[in-house]
């Protein structure tokens, strides 16, 4: 029968799974409405088992209590925590996972601060908040399914799934097998693509698709690298098959910041390897890049529209020689010869720095072989421009992070504000750094907090060894330098790797060791299973003392140079899980007495050499041997058999003979093999083992306190998800209506959903009469006051009344967006209108304030565009130019004013600061 962990940590990794696979189809969670379901699922998920394990405290702790009126207090407690508390323990969250989701929950309480004290932008805000609580959720879940070696299994395919759903649906695309619109990006503009064309699969954005791939081929290569000489087939032909499909995403991509990221993260893998296992990854690497590189060519040149079947064909060929080279060149490559003699440490010396070369090699192969000619001069004006857009984003989002330092502004602060402080027209809404972006979004304490805690869980992996960190590092390198946090999808994978990484142990690292101790399980699994269970506390060392001590780690299950399972109650050091089974688990019916010598139990327990202060909170009444083998002054006080808790009672086994002393441990301090987490039940036994156990009112309260609080706020932010998803339905549908009068109604159900929206919001202003618009407008504002296109409805609904604040509104909507053409010659119109109005009422002072307001505006206008003029290197990917309707409107706004030509004239000569509001808008 399987335990309540492996069952608890195979369902999370199938729902991990399911999740992971559905942000695959749903454009990797970028938009926030597509993380609507799966948030709210999961933190309703999450609330559920708070409340449960929340209320099961206080069923154990009333639990605990009973036992201990009913006879033998201090015996009775002890008991009830070492049966009942530790296989309670065994269902917790792995720590791993404790350790994922503090981050995540540090992030989104940051987030809900920034929404209490007024962001930019409220809507961005509390997408914020949801996403990193999902997050958070599902840190937790990974980390529970990876404390399993069942779990670690089914998260291995679930991370083989996502890539191969990732590259086959791209690939099929780019074949014609699968209609896919928008998988391959064609453009015109050198600058986005030398060669017209890029690969972004179901992603659609060819960078972050790149740096997925890069981390799925380091991966691979990796694990078949990791394979030793002994491994079947299979195994082999399974970790080779994907390599090519994923080095090929990887070209076709035209990511330069992925190629980088790749090449840097495969030579700190390669340094990290032993010799052997370098030298399969640079074989195998060198192989399938070569492979990749020759079907990269002959795509770019039929730009990315090859001949289906032709096509496919070509893809075939050379990955069917890829593979059929591959496994014998590791094969060889893992037999290299040791030198020996004098020129050892010189080898080893070129050996170190090999990686290095290989890594140098492979990027500018990449980099330059594939291109020729003008596709050369293509691919490097492609970098150049690509990263002085970058510098121009850094630069001005550096302004905008001096407005807030500490706790930042909010979500998406760049997407609400970049309009505002940008010096250039360039198009760019999402900040191409993620670091940048956590900076603008809160300050510096969320940097801080998002660098301690990813560098703590690359420093683990880092120690371990692990295979999972090449994968770590280049999905955070290739996010110094683009917008992959934007994705959920990616923060999902990293914490994937992190997951399996930081419980993973190197395949190799210790070989013989495990699969002796396979070997010998495998050998005696028969007689072990008629064996009772002991105490993972007891002496076992009494019963086995001429067998050596397991001081290594057993590999991963899933290796192949292990012939069977580890028991589950014998864990490695680097595992965090402290998962023992109780001894109430266990039956004892139909064991004969004759079994229960010491010889019989030697060859198959361990030893553990605990001392004998260690053994007084760990002694079951269910271990006869136990209580036996104890001196007199150790044994615990006799207790009533009907006063025991229910599956604690003890079977009826006669006792064995009594042990010799001489086999008593002397050590004083223990090491065992079985360590309990520091917040377990058998922990808190194993430190205090002469006091007796508290209350369960002193014990439990806190715990069960915190687990409602939080089962409370994951609960409050499921319903608001699910709120949001309705009204974004709604809105949704009311955009698609026909009939004017359903629109309205389902907008204004919408707004009553989500007030957050301002989409909602801008949608319902349109549709509704003057009146009824402005008190809405004015309450979006407060949500977001950065939005220009709120301040431009509202000066549209004032200017209908003939309220001459439509001036400062119209002006504000200019200062928010001053690089819109569109937006300044409209304002200049409407003013005019305006002005017109006035003038036509008879109230000519205020119609001779409003065309200077109108002069004003127009004076700002034409100065940005005369220090736009004089820039010599200027990305104008808005468009931004000086209207002639704006001249015009200009000239009468003049008249109106009182002005002479003179005067018009000398408003373009200066550019006023836009960035500066002379005085508060009259809302």
């Amino acid at each position: 029968m399987e335990s309540r962990a492996s069952i608890t940590s195979t369902a999370a990794a199938a729902a991990l799974t399911a999740t992971g696979l559905a942000a695959c189809l749903q454009t990797g969670f970028y938009f926030s409405r597509s993380l609507y379901v799966p948030a709210g699922l999961w933190l309703g998920a999450g609330a559920l088992l708070l409340l449960r394990r929340a209320c099961a405290g206080r069923r154990m702790a009333a639990a605990a209590g009973s036992a201990k009126g009913a006879g033998g207090r201090r015996y009775a407690a002890r008991t009830a925590l070492a049966a009942g508390e530790t296989k309670a323990a065994r269902g917790r969250p792995h720590a791993a996972g404790t350790a994922l989701a503090a981050g995540p929950a540090l992030l989104a309480a940051l987030y809900a601060a920034r929404l209490a004290a007024g962001p930019l932008s409220a809507q961005a805000t509390a997408d914020a908040l949801l996403r990193w609580s999902w997050l958070a959720a599902m840190a937790a879940a990974l980390g529970c399914a990876a404390a399993h070696p069942r779990g670690r299994a089914l998260l291995r395919a679930g991370w083989g799934l996502m890539g191969l759903l990732l590259a086959a649906s791209a690939l099929a695309a780019l074949y014609g097998l699968l209609p896919l619109p928008f998988a391959v990006l064609r453009t015109a503009d050198s600058g986005i693509a030398a060669s017209g064309a890029r690969l972004g699969g179901l992603l659609q954005y060819p960078n972050t698709f790149g740096a997925v791939m890069a981390a799925f081929v380091l991966q691979q290569l990796l694990r078949l690298a990791g394979l030793p000489a002994t491994a079947p087939l299979w195994q082999r032909l399974a970790a080779a098959l994907p390599a090519l499909p994923y080095a090929l995403c990887l070209l076709l991509s035209e990511s330069r910041g992925s190629w980088l990221a790749a090449a840097a993260a495969w030579a700190l893998a390669a340094l990290l390897a032993c010799g052997e296992t370098r030298r399969r990854l640079c074989a195998a690497s060198g192989l399938f890049l070569a492979g990749g590189v020759l079907l990269y060519r002959r795509l770019m040149q039929a730009e990315l529209a090859p001949a289906p079947w032709l096509g496919l064909a070509e893809l075939a060929a050379v990955w069917g020689l890829a593979l059929l080279l591959a496994l014998p060149l590791c094969q060889l490559a893992g037999r290299g010869p040791r030198p020996t003699g004098p020129g050892r440490s010189l080898l080893a010396a070129l050996g170190g720095l090999g990686p290095l070369v290989f890594a140098a090699g492979c990027t500018a192969a990449a980099c330059l072989m594939p291109l020729g000619g003008s596709e050369a001069a293509g691919g490097l004006r492609t970098s150049l421009s690509t990263l002085g857009a970058r510098q121009l984003m850094y630069r001005d989002g550096w302004e905008l992070f001096k407005e807030a330092p500490w706790l930042g502004q909010g979500g998406e602060t760049w997407r609400s504000a970049y309009r505002s402080v940008q010096r250039e027209p360039y198009v760019g809404a999402v900040m191409h750094s993620g670091w940048m972006d956590i900076l603008l979004n809160l300050g510096t304490i969320g940097l801080v907090i998002t660098l301690l805690w990813l560098g703590l869980c690359g420093w683990n992996m880092l120690r371990n060894r692990s295979e999972w960190l090449a994968p770590f590092v280049v999905l955070l390198f290739h996010a110094s330098v683009d917008l992959d946090m934007a994705f959920g999808l990616y923060w999902l994978l990293l914490l994937w790797a992190a997951a399996l990484g930081l419980v993973h142990v190197v395949p190799g690292s210790d070989r013989q060791s495990a699969a002796w101790l396979g070997a010998r399980l495998a050998s005696q699994g028969r007689l072990r299973r008629r064996l009772p269970q002991l105490s993972v506390w007891q002496p076992l060392d009494l019963l086995s003392p001429a067998m050596p001590s397991l001081d290594v780690p057993p590999s991963d299950p899933l290796s192949p140079d292990v012939p069977s399972l580890a028991p589950s109650n014998v864990l490695p050091p680097n595992d965090l899980s402290r998962n023992e089974p109780s001894a109430a688990e266990v039956s004892h019916e139909g064991l004969p007495s004759g079994e229960l010598s010491p010889d019989t139990l030697a060859p198959v327990m361990p030893p553990l050499n605990i001392s004998r202060d260690a053994l007084r909170p760990a002694v079951l009444p269910s271990n006869p041997l136990s209580l036996d083998a104890l001196p007199p002054g150790m044994q615990p006080p006799a207790a009533p058999r009907d006063a025991l808790p229910l599956g604690v009672q003890p079977p009826n086994i006669p006792p064995p003979a009594a042990l010799p002393p001489a086999a008593l441990s002397s050590r004083r301090h223990p090491r065992p093999h079985f360590r309990p987490g520091p917040f377990s039940a058998a922990g808190r036994a194993l430190r205090k083992p002469a006091v007796c156990v508290p209350g369960p009112a002193r014990l439990r309260l806190p715990t069960r306190l915190l687990a409602a609080v939080m089962a409370a706020a994951l609960a409050v932010m499921s319903f608001g998800s699910w709120q949001m998803h309705r009204a974004d339905r709604l809105y949704r549908s009311a955009l698609r209506a026909a009939e004017e009068p359903s629109a309205v109604h389902r907008l204004e159900k919408a707004l009553a959903l989500n007030p957050l929206q301002p989409d909602i919001r801008e949608a319902l202003a349109e549709r509704l009469g003057t009146d009824r618009s402005v008190p809405l407008l004015r309450q979006g504002i407060r949500y977001n006051p950065k939005r220009p296109e709120l301040y431009w409805l509202l000066a549209d609904a004032y200017a209908a009344r003939g309220d001459r604040r439509a001036a400062a509104l119209w002006t504000e909507a200019a200062l928010l967006d001053p690089f819109d053409p569109v937006k300044q010659t409209g304002a200049l119109r409407g003013l005019t209108a305006l002005t017109e109005l006035k003038r036509a009422h008879g109230k000519g002072q205020e119609a001779r304030k409003l065309a200077k307001a109108g002069m004003d505006l127009y004076g700002r206008y034409a100065g940005l565009y005369a220090s736009v003029q004089r820039l010599q290197e200027l990305r104008n990917d808005r468009g931004f130019r000086l209207t002639e309707t704006a001249q015009e409107l200009a000239r009468t706004l003049a008249v109106y004013a009182g002005e002479e030509e003179s005067a018009f004239s000398r408003l373009a000569s200066n550019r006023p600061d836009f960035n500066r509001r002379s005085r508060p808008l009259p809302l």
